[in-house]
């Protein structure tokens, strides 16, 4: 850059030695070398002598006031012209550059060793024998243009580096704009989303509370069967005493029933046999009768054997005899004497039937009790099966709705954190544009400061350079001297 060569050319003595020339200053160094040998071919590579006092400088903590580089210094020069060397071929390099053994290299060691000069040669190169009042008057012209031209670059660099500072805030503010654009989009996304979550955990609830409003039905429903169920039971359970007790009077008919059947039949038995018996002593009375009626009727019977027929048969139908008597008082006696038990017999029995009706229509009654109480026992079990099934689908919506509601707030979480960052972002947009603007003020100030520079710089160099041609046609002006002055122009121009 060009304030590398804002120092003056001018020597305040000529140098008696060629070590004493290598403390002047690169610029001086190079203008000494391009002086000398400008006729010996320098002329030519003018150019490449500019390139080298200008990395000189660069590398140099002193820049355009320093003289020599040190050892590291040196071996960065070499690497940048692509002489690469190992360590041990730098250091014999820079033992044959280093013409006073000081360590350092200076730009008209470097010089002489490239091009092959000799530090005797040098140190007595032609200067040129122009007027030297005309050569210091262009000199101080164009220090005052290197002037000049340092603060126009400095001016164009400031102007440069508030052109990028303004660029960097301008992309900065389009990126924290973005960033903020995105953050309201994510704010907005997670609204929507924590709105949709937000509903569908009020479907939940709404769905959990329809379930408990059916557990609680159902619940309700299970407790009134199972009291039906209960008394169901307890009825069937005094139906079965009534049963029990039914079955106990009916046997205790039947037992009834059996005895009086068992007296009727000993009173039958004995009216059968009274039966027999008259029926024998009638059976005889008129067989004694008949046999009387036959005698009688007998023609061949005698008159003695028909009259004692004849008064037999008048006794037997006069009265009858005793044993037929007997026999039928036998019979009236066992006839009335079954009518009691007969009569009891069908007591008994009407009252076994009754009783044996009663038994039959509590055992059915018990039966459709017991079925009453199976079926709703079955219909207990089916709702405590639904109940089961409602508090398992109720457990199961819960769960449901504690994930939405944990999703809920994972969510309005995130979206606390997104619209605190959108605050920081806007915070940092706001900042951002502030830097922007003043970052467009000091763009403003820097561009009038180098458009004044330019204009400084232009009148000092129409004024240099106008006495540079004049210069130049006076005879003996070193071609070293009005290269480098050319080249500073050429770069002045630049700017």
């Amino acid at each position: 850059t060009w304030g590398l060569f804002s120092l003056s050319l001018r020597m305040a003595a000529p140098p008696q030695s060629f070590s004493e020339i290598c403390k002047l200053n690169y610029q001086q160094q190079a203008i000494w070398f391009l002086n000398g040998f400008w006729k010996r071919g320098m002329d030519t590579e003018a150019e490449n002598v500019w390139t080298f006092a200008q990395k000189f400088q660069s590398l140099d903590g002193k820049k355009a006031a320093g003289n020599q580089l040190d050892e590291f210094a040196s071996h960065k020069f070499l690497e940048s012209l692509e002489q690469t060397m190992t360590v041990m071929e730098m250091r014999k390099a820079l033992r044959e550059i280093d013409t006073d053994a000081n360590g350092h290299m200076a730009l008209l060691e470097y010089l002489i060793w490239r091009y092959k000069f000799t530090p005797a040669e040098t140190a007595v190169a032609p200067q040129g024998g122009a007027n030297q009042e005309q050569i210091d008057e262009a000199q101080s012209l164009f220090d005052e243009v290197n002037s000049a031209l340092a603060a126009q670059i400095e001016a164009v660099r400031q102007l440069d580096e508030a052109i990028a500072a303004l660029a960097q805030a301008v992309a900065e503010l389009d990126a924290a704009i973005a960033e903020t654009n995105q953050l309201v989009a994510d704010v907005n996304a997670s609204l929507a989303e924590t709105e949709r979550l937000a509903g569908q955990v009020r479907a939940a609830i709404a769905e959990t509370e329809r379930i408990q409003t059916e557990v609680a039905a159902a619940l309700a429903e299970t407790e009134a069967l199972t009291e039906q169920v209960k008394a169901a039971i307890a009825e069937t359970q005094a139906l079965v005493a009534e049963v029990e007790a039914a079955v106990a009077k009916t046997k205790t008919a039947v037992a009834e029933l059996q005895a009086s059947e068992s007296e009727l039949a000993a009173a039958e038995a004995e009216l059968n046999a009274a039966i027999a018996g008259l029926k024998a002593e009638e059976d005889a009375y008129h067989g004694a009768i008949a046999k009387c009626e036959a005698v009688i009727n007998d023609e061949s019977a005698s008159t003695v054997k028909k009259s004692k027929a004849s008064n037999e048969l008048a006794q037997l139908k006069g009265e009858d005899p005793m044993p037929l008597r007997r026999a039928k008082i036998t019979q009236e006696a066992a006839l009335r004497k079954v009518q009691k038990p007969l009569a009891k017999v069908a007591e008994a029995r009407k009252a076994q039937e009754a009783v044996q009706a009663e038994q039959e229509a509590k055992q059915a009654e018990l039966e459709a009790k017991q079925r009453q109480q199976e079926a709703k026992q079955a219909e207990l079990e089916a709702k405590q099966e639904q109940l089961r099934a409602k508090e398992a689908e109720l457990a199961e919506q819960k769960a449901q709705q504690e994930a939405k509601q944990a999703e809920l707030a994972a969510e309005q979480a995130k979206l606390e954190a997104t619209q605190a960052e959108l605050e920081a972002k806007k915070a940092e947009q706001e900042a951002k544009q502030a830097e922007m603007e003043a970052k467009k003020a000091e763009q403003e100030t820097a561009k009038a400061a180098a458009e004044a520079q330019q204009v400084q710089l232009e009148a000092r160099l129409a004024e240099a350079s106008a006495k540079l041609e004049e210069v130049k046609s006076m005879e003996g002006t070193p071609d070293g001297f009005i290269f480098w002055m050319q080249r500073v122009e050429i770069e002045a121009d630049k700017y």
